[in-house]
C-alpha cells in the first residue's frame, strides 16, 4: 500500500480485522496493563502498580539489554511488536544516532507510542504486518522482538523473514520471552489454555505459541543470558527469561 501517516503513525499495511488486536488489547485491560500515558513514559520505571513486581524484572533485562547496545554504531533498528513503544524509546536513548522503527499491528498502542513520545524525534512508530512488501523503511542493523516473539506462530519464518529485510551483518536479539525445552513446551501450553480460560479469553491461545530452544538449533545463535533454575523458583529479582542474540552467519 502507499504510505499514510494518521495519529502519528505511519501505516505500510492495511489494518486488518483479525480479531488478535481486539482480543489482545481486552485482555491487556483486564490484566490491568493498558498504562496510562505518564506511566509509559516512565517505563520500565513502574511504581504503585499492580504490576510493580513484575516491572522490577523487567527493569533488571532491559538495563542488561541496553548495556550491550549502548556502544554500538547503529543506523537503523527496528523493534518487532513494540506495543506502546517503551523499549523503543530505552533504545534510542541507548544509541542515539540510531532511528528506532516502533513496529506493531496494534493501532491503540501505537498512537500512544505516538503521543507519549512525540518530543522524540528518534523513533518512528509504523503500523506494518512484517511479511508485507514495502519498500519505504531502510534495512536495520538490528530487530529486536521484546516479550513478542510468542505471537509469531513459527519460529523459523519469522527469524528467515527477519534475515530477508535486515543488512547481511545484523542481528536479531530476542528478550523477555518464553523459549522452552522441548519436554516443557506441551506443561506450557495447557497452562497457557488455562489461564487464558480462567481469564475469559480462550480465543487468546490461539494467537499465543510456544516456541522451544530445539527449533534455534539451525541457526546461528548464542544464548546471551540464560536464568538459573534456582533464581526462577526463588525469584531472585533476576528475569526468568533467556536474552538470545540470532546472527546470519
Amino acid at each position: 500500500m502507499k504510505p499514510v501517516t494518521k495519529n502519528g503513525v505511519l501505516y505500510l499495511s492495511e489494518p486488518q480485522e483479525h480479531g488478535f488486536e481486539k482480543a489482545y488489547l481486552s485482555l491487556r485491560e483486564k490484566e490491568n496493563r493498558l498504562l496510562s500515558d505518564s506511566q509509559v513514559a516512565k517505563l520500565p520505571y513502574l511504581v504503585n502498580h499492580a504490576l510493580e513486581k513484575e516491572w522490577k524484572l523487567r527493569q533488571e533485562s532491559t538495563e542488561r539489554v541496553l548495556n550491550y547496545f549502548k556502544d554500538k554504531e547503529l543506523v537503523n533498528v527496528f523493534e518487532i511488536g513494540a506495543g506502546n513503544g517503551w523499549f523503543s524509546n530505552q533504545l534510542s536513548l541507548a544509541i542515539p544516532n540510531a532511528t528506532v522503527y516502533a513496529i506493531d499491528v496494534n493501532a491503540k498502542e501505537l498512537e500512544q507510542c505516538a503521543n507519549v513520545f512525540s518530543k522524540n524525534k528518534n523513533i518512528k512508530p509504523v503500523y506494518w504486518n512484517i511479511f508485507d512488501k514495502q519498500t519505504f523503511l531502510p534495512k536495520p542493523g538490528l530487530i529486536v522482538y521484546n516479550a513478542s516473539i510468542q505471537y509469531f506462530p513459527l519460529l523459523k519464518e519469522i527469524i528467515l523473514r527477519s534475515f530477508e529485510v535486515m543488512k547481511a551483518y545484523g542481528e536479531i536479539h530476542i528478550i523477555d520471552s518464553p523459549i522452552y525445552a522441548k519436554n516443557k513446551a506441551l506443561e506450557a501450553i495447557e497452562r497457557s489454555e488455562n489461564y487464558y480460560k480462567s481469564q475469559g479469553f480462550p480465543e487468546v491461545s490461539k494467537f499465543y505459541f510456544h516456541h522451544t530452544f530445539e527449533e534455534l538449533e539451525k541457526f546461528n545463535h548464542k544464548v546471551l543470558y540464560q536464568p538459573s533454575v534456582l533464581a526462577k523458583i526463588l525469584g531472585k529479582g533476576k528475569s526468568p527469561f533467556p536474552w538470545i542474540r540470532i546472527s546470519k552467519y
